[in-house]
């Protein structure tokens, strides 16, 4: 009830199309019941004439037979434009809520992304923004005015019937309608319980698909294929066994329906024989009343097919506030600091450019952790403790570790997508909770190792991440190609890349990926620069493991190029001789930070980093 009150509330918003459909589905189902209430009460009426012997009887019982076929013929004509009416309204505006629908989730998404994927899977939220809402479209389109007919076209048969026929015809005309409702409404809470069964199982289907192909490499590597296809076929049994219950107890109930209207109308009929008996012209009130039983059958038919659908949909609302009312990951300020990079140059060559490099290095670091611990909900151990970090604006950073050490889990602090348990991220002299999401996203960057390509061309790739409105020039994305080690003439900007990035090869797509990061990174501010090498002063560039693809000379340039940029690049690596030449390393081991220095301090050290040294070799 909590769920159908919250969307009675939603669907507020297109409440002039809904009432005109309710209206028009209401007068169309009083038409169809008159359409079978005419004939059975002109035929009584014709049986009950006397006609006189000359044979006017033949006459007059043909006029009235042409003139209830037109009575008729009007009312099924006039009912069908109801009909059409009342569906387009509703569908109107059932797509115009759903669409409504969506945005409300993603606007309540926002806050809680990226780090809402973790918990639940990208695959799940998709099934629940998409799937689920498009399964509440049976609450908008085909609840409220069915629901409102259901109960009101059977009360006004009931009236017309104690109106007309007499007391123990009306008993069994509400009778039988009460019977309708009870096999409607039978066994609602179970359809209910596997209704949210179904659905998680669907669901889990989806996650388990999506993981299957985004890991199907490592799968074929590994022999795992036909466990994957095991473990479907196991959620594909348990999704056919409810749903094969689900259509027992549908077959049963429409059968339940069909006998009542077969067995309610020779109910009504009986009860009317008494007073038949009593007084024989109560044929045509007797007539009509038993016609309504299956005059109505339209109306109550909905109810059953709701008792079918409705679970399904009010379970996928329940699944969508569910989603949507999950806490912020991150909380924001209500007036965030302003971010305060330094003044860009617009020439790395003008004077000046060395002055106001080393003044703003001396006077904030671009990164600065301060006792930073981080713990994920749930897990057994804390996944970063007490980190303490300053880098320099324009540093060259390596950050190693065995997996699961934590390298992602700094990574993703820096980005702010979630905050520190306790200790502060500095980001450019403030901090990260002070500054704000929308800030930080434009002063850190992250170049991923698996990233997303759309199907399209490469200079709308790379476009995808700059401001609304920013016309990029074609001499600012070369620029950013060049700078991720791609020649133009190996990836032309008008170069389709096929879906998934299919037509490029693992090496060229992070590389693509790269160059978009750069071009991210010079149009955070809005506007278009001249000298893109210095707008990326101040930028904080995070690769992670964003060369893993990349052959070592290929890998080498990209190295040289971001040491020279001018951002403060941060690089996650397993491929040790890629930080050779890094301003500082940290290495990190569960959790924590256990040794620091430059690449042959300590290799000479015979620590941590020279034993990933020995493992690499």
């Amino acid at each position: 009830m909590n769920n159908i009150i919250w969307l009675l509330r939603f669907s507020a918003q297109a409440r002039g199309a809904l009432s005109a459909s309710i209206l028009a589905r209401v007068v169309g189902h009083i038409l169809g019941a008159l359409m079978l209430a005419v004939p059975a009460w002109a035929i009584a009426t014709i049986a009950l004439s006397k006609w006189d012997a000359t044979g006017s009887s033949q006459s007059m019982g043909m006029t009235w037979t042409w003139a209830v076929i037109g009575v008729v013929a009007g009312l099924a004509l006039l009912k069908a434009i109801l009909r059409y009416v009342e569906q387009y309204l509703g569908h109107l505006a059932a797509f115009r809520l759903l669409g409504e629908l969506r945005l409300w989730i993603v606007e309540r998404l926002i806050p809680q992304a990226p780090a809402i994927t973790d918990g639940l899977g990208t695959a799940r939220i998709h099934t629940i923004a998409i799937r689920d809402v498009d399964r509440v479209e049976v609450f908008f389109a085909h609840t409220i005015a069915p629901a409102v007919t259901a109960v009101l076209i059977p009360l006004l048969a009931v009236v017309t019937a104690s109106l007309t026929a007499g007391a123990l015809p009306t008993i069994a005309l509400a009778l039988t309608f009460a019977v309708g409702f009870v096999i409607a409404l039978a066994g609602s809470k179970k359809a209910t319980t596997e209704a949210s069964a179904t659905n998680s199982t669907r669901t889990e289907i989806a996650q388990y698909i999506a993981d299957t192909l985004r890991l199907r490499e490592e799968i074929l590597i590994y022999g795992a294929a036909e466990q994957r296809l095991r473990g479907l076929r196991e959620l594909d049994e348990q999704l056919a066994q409810k749903m094969r219950a689900g259509g027992k107890r549908a077959g049963l109930r429409s059968g339940a329906t069909g006998l009542r209207i077969w067995g309610g109308s020779i109910a009504v009929f009986c009860a009317g024989i008494p007073a038949l008996s009593a007084d024989y012209r109560m044929l045509p009130a007797v007539l009509v009343t038993t016609s309504l039983v299956a005059g109505t059958a339209s109306s109550m038919d909905s109810i059953e097919r709701l008792a079918s659908s409705l679970p399904a949909g009010l379970n996928a609302v329940t699944r969508i506030r569910e989603l949507a009312a999950q806490p912020p990951t991150v909380e924001e300020p209500d007036q965030p600091e302003s971010l305060g990079l330094p003044k860009p140059l617009e020439s790395p060559n003008a004077p000046g450019a060395e002055t106001c490099l080393s003044e703003s290095t001396d006077s904030a670091p671009a990164l600065e952790l301060r006792d930073v611990s981080y713990h994920y909900p749930g897990a057994d151990s804390p996944a970063l403790t007490n980190i303490n970090v300053r880098i320099a604006t324009g540093q060259f950073i390596g950050v190693v570790g065995p997996t699961g050490s934590g390298k992602s889990t700094l990574a993703r602090l820096i980005q702010r997508h979630v905050d520190p348990d306790s200790g502060e991220v500095i980001i450019n002299g403030h901090n990260a909770r002070g500054l704000g999401s929308t800030n930080v996203c434009r002063a850190v960057v992250v170049a991923d190792q698996n990233p997303f390509l759309m199907e399209a061309t490469v200079a709308e790739n790379l476009c995808l991440g700059s401001p609304d409105g920013c016309e990029v020039p074609e001499s600012l994305m070369r620029w950013a190609l060049e700078l991720a080690a791609i020649d133009p003439a190996e990836l032309p900007l008008d170069r389709p890349i096929g879906r998934r990035a299919q037509r490029l090869s693992g090496g060229q797509r992070q590389r693509l990926a790269l160059a978009r990061t750069y071009l991210r990174a010079v149009l955070a501010d809005g506007s278009v620069p001249h000298a893109p090498t210095a707008h990326l002063t101040g930028k904080i560039v995070i690769f992670d493991e964003a060369t893993s693809h990349q052959d070592p000379l290929t890998q080498a340039r990209i190295v040289d190029n971001a040491r020279t940029c001018g951002a403060t690049c941060i690089f996650i690596a397993h491929r040790l001789q890629t930080l050779a030449q890094a301003d500082d390393i940290l290495v990190i081991e569960n959790g924590q930070l256990v040794e620091r220095g430059t690449y042959d301090n300590l290799l000479s050290a015979d620590g941590a980093f020279a034993r990933l040294a020995r493992a690499e070799v």
